[in-house]
């Protein structure tokens, strides 16, 4: 099993993005970073030329002024920058069709927002990696 060494969380709303930092902060060897929009973390990612293991990416990315990558082509973007990272959509839109495309880009799972979402966010995590 591959260890864990960074998790990356793409979610424009401040307070859910600070909910997901404080919850992943449980993996005290992990490095955990949070940004508002896509373009900051394939810039992160580009510049820093590390590479996260997960990427959790919302799928309404609209409440940054940067925005020019939506859920989506946001995937495509990031696998593009970072082909070995893992994405899972971590998201509020319940729709089968944007589960379906959104897996058909490149994301591995797709997870309804909420207190069920953390969990299988946490199962995930903790059955495909050491941590």
């Amino acid at each position: 099993m591959k260890k864990l060494n960074s998790i990356y969380v793409v979610e424009d709303d401040s307070n859910a993005r600070t909910m997901m930092l404080d919850f992943l902060s449980q993996y005290k060897d992990v490095t955990v970073k949070g940004y508002m929009s896509a373009e900051a973390c394939i810039g992160d990612i580009l510049f820093h030329k590390i590479h996260p293991d997960l990427v959790l990416m919302d799928y309404y990315l609209e409440g940054s002024i940067v925005t020019k990558y939506q859920g989506l082509e946001a995937v495509t973007k990031v696998k593009e920058v970072s082909p070995e990272s893992r994405i899972i959509m971590f998201t509020s839109a319940d729709k089968e069709d944007f589960r379906t495309i959104a897996k058909e880009k490149g994301a591995s799972d797709y997870i309804i927002k909420g207190p069920k979402g953390f969990d299988e966010v946490k199962k995930i995590i903790e059955s495909s990696y050491q941590v």
